[in-house]
Protein backbone atom coordinates (compact mmCIF):
# COMPACT_ATOMS: atom_id res chain seq x y z
CA UNK A 1 0.00 0.00 0.00
CA UNK A 2 2.07 2.88 -1.23
CA UNK A 3 0.49 6.37 -0.38
CA UNK A 4 3.21 8.96 -1.61
CA UNK A 5 7.02 9.07 -2.08
CA UNK A 6 6.93 12.48 -0.87
CA UNK A 7 9.77 11.77 2.29
CA UNK A 8 12.55 11.31 -0.42
CA UNK A 9 12.96 14.44 -1.68
CA UNK A 10 10.91 16.80 0.85
CA UNK A 11 13.30 16.69 4.07
CA UNK A 12 16.80 18.18 2.45
CA UNK A 13 15.41 21.54 2.10
CA UNK A 14 16.63 23.80 5.31
CA UNK A 15 15.06 27.24 4.50
CA UNK A 16 14.31 28.84 2.49
CA UNK A 17 14.65 32.72 2.87
CA UNK A 18 14.53 35.41 0.10
CA UNK A 19 15.12 32.82 -2.78
CA UNK A 20 18.19 31.40 -1.39
CA UNK A 21 18.53 27.70 -0.29
CA UNK A 22 20.42 25.92 2.16
CA UNK A 23 21.28 22.29 1.65
CA UNK A 24 22.14 19.77 4.00
CA UNK A 25 24.03 16.31 3.40
CA UNK A 26 21.32 13.40 2.05
CA UNK A 27 19.38 11.37 5.01
CA UNK A 28 18.40 8.23 4.57
CA UNK A 29 14.32 7.84 4.22
CA UNK A 30 11.66 5.03 5.69
CA UNK A 31 8.78 4.71 4.96
CA UNK A 32 7.15 1.97 6.18
CA UNK A 33 3.39 -0.36 7.69
CA UNK A 34 2.32 -3.24 8.78
CA UNK A 35 -1.44 -4.19 8.34
CA UNK A 36 -3.49 -6.22 10.38
CA UNK A 37 -3.06 -9.61 8.76
CA UNK A 38 -1.32 -8.13 6.25
CA UNK A 39 2.50 -8.27 5.63
CA UNK A 40 5.52 -5.21 6.30
CA UNK A 41 6.16 -2.96 3.95
CA UNK A 42 9.55 -0.85 3.66
CA UNK A 43 10.31 1.86 1.13
CA UNK A 44 14.11 2.87 0.90
CA UNK A 45 15.80 6.65 -0.83
CA UNK A 46 18.11 8.83 0.36
CA UNK A 47 16.83 12.55 -0.16
CA UNK A 48 17.67 14.91 -2.70
CA UNK A 49 19.95 17.89 -1.90
CA UNK A 50 18.32 21.15 -3.48
CA UNK A 51 20.90 23.09 -4.54
CA UNK A 52 20.19 27.28 -5.84
CA UNK A 53 18.26 27.26 -9.63
CA UNK A 54 18.78 23.07 -9.01
CA UNK A 55 16.08 21.74 -10.59
CA UNK A 56 14.73 17.65 -10.41
CA UNK A 57 12.16 15.92 -12.09
CA UNK A 58 9.96 13.62 -10.22
CA UNK A 59 11.79 10.66 -12.22
CA UNK A 60 14.67 11.38 -10.72
CA UNK A 61 13.56 9.64 -7.62
CA UNK A 62 14.29 6.34 -9.09
CA UNK A 63 18.27 7.46 -8.09
CA UNK A 64 17.88 7.69 -4.93
CA UNK A 65 16.60 4.11 -4.60
CA UNK A 66 18.57 2.32 -1.81
CA UNK A 67 18.41 -1.42 -2.51
CA UNK A 68 21.24 -3.37 -0.14
CA UNK A 69 19.99 -2.27 2.82
CA UNK A 70 19.12 -4.65 5.57
CA UNK A 71 15.94 -4.45 6.96
CA UNK A 72 14.70 -6.33 9.78
CA UNK A 73 11.43 -6.73 11.81
CA UNK A 74 10.84 -7.96 15.14
CA UNK A 75 7.78 -8.82 16.77
CA UNK A 76 9.05 -9.64 20.09
CA UNK A 77 9.10 -13.41 19.29
CA UNK A 78 10.79 -13.78 15.97
CA UNK A 79 13.14 -12.03 13.93
CA UNK A 80 12.41 -11.59 10.27
CA UNK A 81 14.92 -10.26 7.48
CA UNK A 82 12.88 -8.23 4.47
CA UNK A 83 13.58 -9.13 0.50
CA UNK A 84 13.69 -6.04 -1.60
CA UNK A 85 12.30 -6.59 -5.06
CA UNK A 86 11.46 -3.94 -8.08
CA UNK A 87 7.84 -3.54 -8.62
CA UNK A 88 5.76 -1.76 -10.50
CA UNK A 89 3.24 -0.80 -8.27
CA UNK A 90 5.21 1.85 -6.05
CA UNK A 91 7.10 4.86 -7.07
CA UNK A 92 10.04 4.45 -6.87
CA UNK A 93 9.95 0.91 -7.93
CA UNK A 94 11.44 -1.34 -5.19
CA UNK A 95 10.13 -2.77 -1.93
CA UNK A 96 11.25 -4.71 1.22
CA UNK A 97 8.49 -7.35 2.04
CA UNK A 98 7.97 -10.94 3.00
CA UNK A 99 5.45 -13.24 3.66
CA UNK A 100 7.21 -14.63 6.65
CA UNK A 101 5.74 -12.38 9.33
CA UNK A 102 1.90 -11.20 9.15
CA UNK A 103 1.06 -8.45 10.88
CA UNK A 104 -1.35 -8.61 14.42
CA UNK A 105 -3.25 -6.62 16.57
CA UNK A 106 -2.17 -5.16 19.23
CA UNK A 107 1.00 -6.39 18.59
CA UNK A 108 4.24 -4.31 18.74
CA UNK A 109 6.96 -4.11 15.77
CA UNK A 110 10.48 -2.93 16.21
CA UNK A 111 11.76 -2.36 12.76
CA UNK A 112 15.76 -1.48 11.63
CA UNK A 113 17.47 -0.45 8.78
CA UNK A 114 21.43 -0.63 7.98
CA UNK A 115 22.51 0.88 4.93
CA UNK A 116 26.18 1.77 4.26
CA UNK A 117 26.68 4.47 7.60
CA UNK A 118 23.06 4.63 8.38
CA UNK A 119 21.15 3.17 11.23
CA UNK A 120 17.68 3.42 11.94
CA UNK A 121 15.05 2.20 14.16
CA UNK A 122 11.43 3.01 15.03
CA UNK A 123 8.70 0.61 17.07
CA UNK A 124 4.73 0.78 16.30
CA UNK A 125 1.89 -1.44 17.73
CA UNK A 126 -0.41 -1.78 15.12
CA UNK A 127 -4.57 -0.51 16.68
CA UNK A 128 -7.47 -2.94 17.25
CA UNK A 129 -9.25 -3.23 13.66
CA UNK A 130 -12.84 -1.05 14.03
CA UNK A 131 -15.19 -2.19 11.05
CA UNK A 132 -17.63 -0.10 9.28
CA UNK A 133 -21.22 -0.22 9.96
CA UNK A 134 -22.42 0.82 6.16
CA UNK A 135 -21.70 2.85 3.31
CA UNK A 136 -23.52 4.99 0.92
CA UNK A 137 -22.77 6.82 -2.62
CA UNK A 138 -23.67 9.69 -3.10
CA UNK A 139 -23.57 12.32 -6.11
CA UNK A 140 -21.70 15.43 -5.54
CA UNK A 141 -24.63 17.34 -6.86
CA UNK A 142 -27.67 16.52 -9.26
CA UNK A 143 -26.51 17.26 -12.91
CA UNK A 144 -22.66 15.21 -12.08
CA UNK A 145 -21.99 11.91 -12.65
CA UNK A 146 -19.44 12.14 -10.22
CA UNK A 147 -19.45 10.21 -6.72
CA UNK A 148 -18.19 10.00 -2.76
CA UNK A 149 -18.33 7.63 -0.19
CA UNK A 150 -20.24 7.90 2.86
CA UNK A 151 -18.75 5.84 5.55
CA UNK A 152 -20.48 4.75 8.80
CA UNK A 153 -18.85 3.62 12.00
CA UNK A 154 -19.69 3.41 15.47
CA UNK A 155 -16.51 5.28 17.93
CA UNK A 156 -15.97 3.16 20.87
CA UNK A 157 -16.00 5.39 23.77
CA UNK A 158 -13.81 3.55 26.13
CA UNK A 159 -10.62 5.08 24.67
CA UNK A 160 -8.79 7.56 22.44
CA UNK A 161 -8.67 6.90 18.68
CA UNK A 162 -7.65 8.61 15.32
CA UNK A 163 -8.94 6.94 12.45
CA UNK A 164 -7.39 7.52 7.99
CA UNK A 165 -9.08 6.33 4.82
CA UNK A 166 -7.14 5.67 2.09
CA UNK A 167 -8.68 5.00 -1.51
CA UNK A 168 -7.51 2.71 -4.66
CA UNK A 169 -9.84 2.65 -7.79
CA UNK A 170 -9.14 -0.87 -9.34
CA UNK A 171 -7.77 -0.54 -12.85
CA UNK A 172 -6.41 2.98 -12.23
CA UNK A 173 -4.48 2.94 -9.33
CA UNK A 174 -1.50 0.87 -8.44
CA UNK A 175 -1.69 1.72 -4.95
CA UNK A 176 -3.45 3.25 -2.20
CA UNK A 177 -3.71 7.04 -1.87
CA UNK A 178 -4.72 9.06 0.92
CA UNK A 179 -7.94 10.16 0.80
CA UNK A 180 -6.48 13.59 2.83
CA UNK A 181 -9.59 15.04 4.46
CA UNK A 182 -10.41 11.71 6.20
CA UNK A 183 -7.80 11.83 8.42
CA UNK A 184 -9.62 12.10 12.01
CA UNK A 185 -9.24 12.57 15.90
CA UNK A 186 -12.33 11.42 17.92
CA UNK A 187 -12.23 14.66 19.16
CA UNK A 188 -13.60 16.28 16.58
CA UNK A 189 -16.72 13.86 17.18
CA UNK A 190 -20.07 15.05 18.23
CA UNK A 191 -20.96 11.38 19.64
CA UNK A 192 -19.88 7.85 18.80
CA UNK A 193 -22.23 7.47 15.39
CA UNK A 194 -19.85 8.94 13.01
CA UNK A 195 -20.23 9.76 8.98
CA UNK A 196 -17.35 10.58 6.74
CA UNK A 197 -17.16 11.95 3.23
CA UNK A 198 -14.53 9.95 1.77
CA UNK A 199 -13.12 11.02 -1.64
CA UNK A 200 -10.60 10.24 -3.92
CA UNK A 201 -6.90 10.47 -3.18
CA UNK A 202 -3.97 11.89 -5.66
CA UNK A 203 -0.44 11.82 -5.85
CA UNK A 204 1.80 14.92 -6.31
CA UNK A 205 2.16 13.40 -9.40
CA UNK A 206 -1.64 13.85 -11.00
CA UNK A 207 -2.01 16.93 -12.65
CA UNK A 208 -5.60 16.50 -12.88
CA UNK A 209 -6.29 17.49 -8.94
CA UNK A 210 -9.15 14.38 -9.10
CA UNK A 211 -11.50 14.41 -5.67
CA UNK A 212 -14.86 12.29 -6.90
CA UNK A 213 -15.20 9.18 -8.49
CA UNK A 214 -16.55 7.92 -11.64
CA UNK A 215 -20.00 6.26 -12.38
CA UNK A 216 -18.13 3.17 -14.07
CA UNK A 217 -15.17 2.85 -11.07
CA UNK A 218 -14.66 0.13 -8.72
CA UNK A 219 -12.90 1.61 -5.57
CA UNK A 220 -11.19 -0.36 -2.82
CA UNK A 221 -11.56 1.88 0.33
CA UNK A 222 -9.19 1.14 3.39
CA UNK A 223 -10.57 2.10 6.79
CA UNK A 224 -7.90 2.23 9.07
CA UNK A 225 -7.25 2.97 12.98
CA UNK A 226 -4.62 4.29 13.58
CA UNK A 227 -2.27 5.32 16.47
CA UNK A 228 -1.76 9.40 17.53
CA UNK A 229 1.93 9.22 15.61
CA UNK A 230 0.51 8.23 12.44
CA UNK A 231 -2.37 11.19 13.17
CA UNK A 232 0.06 13.64 13.19
CA UNK A 233 2.18 12.90 10.17
CA UNK A 234 -1.40 12.10 7.88
CA UNK A 235 -2.65 15.48 9.19
CA UNK A 236 0.34 17.53 8.71
CA UNK A 237 0.16 16.13 5.17
CA UNK A 238 -2.93 17.07 4.49
CA UNK A 239 -2.32 20.55 5.57
CA UNK A 240 1.22 20.73 3.46
CA UNK A 241 -1.06 19.52 0.56
CA UNK A 242 -3.71 21.95 1.17
CA UNK A 243 -2.05 25.01 1.72
CA UNK A 244 1.48 24.70 -0.18
CA UNK A 245 -0.16 22.58 -3.04
CA UNK A 246 3.16 21.15 -3.51
CA UNK A 247 4.64 18.43 -0.53
CA UNK A 248 7.77 19.00 -2.36
CA UNK A 249 8.20 22.16 -0.53
CA UNK A 250 6.60 22.18 2.73
CA UNK A 251 4.87 25.74 3.89
CA UNK A 252 6.35 25.82 7.50
CA UNK A 253 8.31 22.91 8.62
CA UNK A 254 8.87 19.06 7.76
CA UNK A 255 6.49 15.75 7.84
CA UNK A 256 6.74 14.76 11.54
CA UNK A 257 8.61 11.13 12.19
CA UNK A 258 8.69 8.45 14.36
CA UNK A 259 12.40 7.26 12.83
CA UNK A 260 15.30 7.31 15.24
CA UNK A 261 18.41 7.69 12.71
CA UNK A 262 16.54 8.89 9.67
CA UNK A 263 13.56 10.38 8.34
CA UNK A 264 10.50 8.97 7.54
CA UNK A 265 7.62 7.10 9.20
CA UNK A 266 6.88 2.98 10.50
CA UNK A 267 3.15 2.58 11.51
CA UNK A 268 1.04 -0.15 12.39
CA UNK A 269 -2.51 -0.14 11.31
CA UNK A 270 -5.22 -1.67 12.38
CA UNK A 271 -7.11 -2.03 8.74
CA UNK A 272 -10.56 -2.96 7.36
CA UNK A 273 -10.74 -3.13 3.65
CA UNK A 274 -13.77 -2.98 1.30
CA UNK A 275 -14.73 -2.99 -2.62
CA UNK A 276 -17.39 -0.44 -3.70
CA UNK A 277 -18.87 -1.08 -7.51
CA UNK A 278 -20.26 2.56 -8.13
CA UNK A 279 -21.93 1.29 -11.48
CA UNK A 280 -23.87 -0.79 -9.00
CA UNK A 281 -24.58 1.76 -6.00
CA UNK A 282 -25.68 5.02 -7.70
CA UNK A 283 -28.89 4.60 -5.19
CA UNK A 284 -27.73 5.52 -2.06
CA UNK A 285 -27.07 2.38 -0.05
CA UNK A 286 -26.69 1.75 3.59
CA UNK A 287 -25.94 -2.15 3.30
CA UNK A 288 -24.09 -3.53 5.92
CA UNK A 289 -20.31 -3.67 4.15
CA UNK A 290 -18.54 -6.93 4.09
CA UNK A 291 -14.93 -6.83 4.77
CA UNK A 292 -12.70 -7.86 1.81
CA UNK A 293 -10.53 -11.34 3.07
CA UNK A 294 -7.44 -10.99 1.17
CA UNK A 295 -5.18 -14.27 1.29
Amino acid sequence: MRYLSVLAILLTLVSCDKDIFVSVEPQMIVEGWIDADGFPMVILTESVVIEDNDYKEYSDLNKYMIKWAKVTVCDGEEEVVLTGKGTKDYFPPYIYTTTRMRGVAGKRYKLTVEYKDYYAEAETVIPEKISLDSMAVKYCNDKDSLFYIDAFFTDPLQKKNYYKFFTKVVERDSFYLSSDMAVLDDAQFSSSNVSVAVCSGSTIYDESDRMYFGADEKVLLKFVHIDSAAYSYWDMYKDVKAFSRNPLFPYSRNLPSNISGAYGYWFGYGSTEYMVDMKQNESVSHDTPSPLNFQ
